[in-house]
């Protein structure tokens, strides 16, 4: 619904092939649900990097799908993760998430702060999630020989330079991500365990006449806002 040529789902009502739904369990609200989205995209990436027990995972930016790849960075056996950000909210977030170490990247620069967190090595897996540029050559620069490198955020640039005498002399294996593939039915199921933790994302909600508010809010507002939920009625709910 969100791939063009159609123009998204934001309409009262809506008629959806059945084979494409999933029911969410009894005692998960809608706005846990909507969560399922972008957490798909995190479980899909751990999935492209096989993040394996007992390994050390760098994420990069944490919006909605960098706090999220902490769950399932964690599901899938994770012992340590770093994340960065440049907002107080989003770092304060991840360490609720479950991160182990968080670096705000206007103090910190994660290729002087991982080593110091990995006996000098670097990280087994980075998730760059920001979409930053600079971000994104950095994150490289924080893996460990023959490490694992995942692009989830989309640069505004048409193109980042990469440092490739890096990639090569570290056999740095690099995935770029689009979305994800088969991962709803395990999201929902992972979800329903940590629903606590998924409340930290939900921050703001908006009826349907406002969406344009509420996409302002989303684009601009980085320092106070993470997930911004958008209802299809009048049933706001009020936290």
């Amino acid at each position: 619904m969100a791939t063009p040529p159609v123009n998204g789902d934001l309409s009262e009502l809506i008629v959806y092939p059945q084979d494409f739904l999933f029911p969410i369990p009894d005692n998960m609200s809608y706005e846990i649900a909507t969560l399922n989205e972008p957490f798909s995209v995190s479980i899909h990436t751990a999935q492209l990097l096989e993040i394996k027990p007992g390994s050390s995972v760098f994420i990069s930016g944490g919006g909605p799908v960098g706090l999220l790849a902490i769950l399932a960075a964690r599901t899938f056996g994770a012992k340590q993760i770093i994340v960065s950000d440049t907002q107080a909210l989003r770092l304060s977030t991840a360490k609720k998430m479950g991160a182990d170490r968080v670096i705000n990247a206007l103090e910190e620069d994660p290729r002087d702060v991982i080593p110091t967190l990995t006996n000098g090595e670097g990280v087994d897996f980075v998730i760059e999630a920001s979409g930053n540029p600079k971000a994104e050559r950095t994150a490289l620069r924080t893996l460990k020989r023959g490490g694992k490198l995942a692009y989830i955020g989309v640069p505004t640039t048409d193109a980042v330079p990469l440092d490739i005498p890096f990639m090569t002399d570290h056999e740095t294996q690099v995935f770029g991500v689009f979305r994800y593939a088969n991962t709803y039915a395990l999201g929902l199921e992972i979800l329903e365990k940590n629903m606590a933790l998924a409340e930290n994302l939900l921050t703001d909600f908006y009826p349907l006449s406002e969406t344009k508010d509420a996409l302002e809010k989303t684009r601009t507002d980085k320092g106070d806002s993470l997930k911004v939920v958008i209802y299809p009625n009048e049933q706001l709910r009020h936290n």
